[in-house]
């Protein structure tokens, strides 16, 4: 693990030095790379629940890096505004044909906490419902990992959260925004 934490390291101190395209290019290589290793460790049966954690955490970074820096070096008239996808459902793991799927959601532009767990409120729940309508009810398990202003990197878990069809959707997102607002 802590091979990955220095390939994480140097991933993310070398985004903001990109300045050319070749740069661009050779990072968003190195960074693809990476992400696929650490989805491989991710997908080990026998790694603990905190490792797995980690990883999903490391991919999720890389994963919001690797946006910004496709955005600095995307042209106008491309068909992307300045709006578009500040947030983006990422898949991360899945197991026992598809019944149990990890994913996260990229930030991309949000600095407070507030902000983003509004925005991503919509993605979340189309997940949510999506889910529900393929296999009936769902357990959602959630955590907040954020890096603010202080530059500590918080886990914030929380208690599951069980959907039939008959539950709202809404519901638990509110129930998830009340929990981490709390820490």
């Amino acid at each position: 693990m802590e091979d990955y934490e220095r390939a994480e390291r140097e991933l993310l101190e070398q985004c903001g030095r990109v300045a050319t395209l070749g740069e661009c290019l050779a990072w968003l290589e190195r960074c693809k790379e990476c992400i696929e290793s650490l989805e491989c460790c991710a997908k080990r049966p026998r790694l603990t629940v905190g490792h797995r954690q980690t990883a999903v955490a490391r991919i999720a970074r890389l994963e919001g890096a690797r946006t910004v820096v496709e955005r600095r070096f995307m042209h106008v008239g491309h068909g992307v505004s300045e709006d578009d996808r500040s947030l983006v459902w990422r898949e991360i793991d899945a197991a026992f044909a598809n019944r149990v799927m990890t994913g996260a959601v990229i930030n991309s532009r949000h600095i407070e906490p507030r902000q983003f767990l509004e925005d991503a409120e919509s993605v979340v729940v189309e997940r949510v419902r999506s889910a529900i309508n393929t296999h009936g009810s769902v357990k959602v398990n959630t955590a907040f990992n954020g890096e603010f202003v202080a530059g500590v990197r918080p886990l914030f878990p929380l208690t599951p959260f069980i959907i039939t069809p008959q539950a709202y959707a809404r519901s638990m997102f509110s129930y998830i925004y009340g929990n981490i607002l709390i820490y």
